[in-house]
């Protein structure tokens, strides 16, 4: 995750945020989408008794490479 974000530009403009924590029945993960000042965020919770390191490594690529072709 990110180490701090910068809040000072954040205002009084949401209406509801609601935070997702991954399965832990199968699937075990938990892929959730944010959009905020012209910019989405893709957040990925997993399991870690379902995922480790390596997998969810895999799973980042894989989906970067399918939404931004890099």
């Amino acid at each position: 995750g990110q180490g701090h974000w910068d809040t000072s530009r954040i205002d009084n403009s949401f209406d509801d945020v609601v935070l997702i924590p991954p399965f832990t029945n199968d699937p075990g993960i938990t892929l959730t989408f944010s959009r905020f000042d012209d910019s989405i965020k893709l957040n990925i919770v997993a399991c870690r008794k379902k995922f480790d390191y390596k997998k969810l490594s895999l799973i980042q690529d894989t989906m970067r490479q399918y939404l931004l072709g890099s």
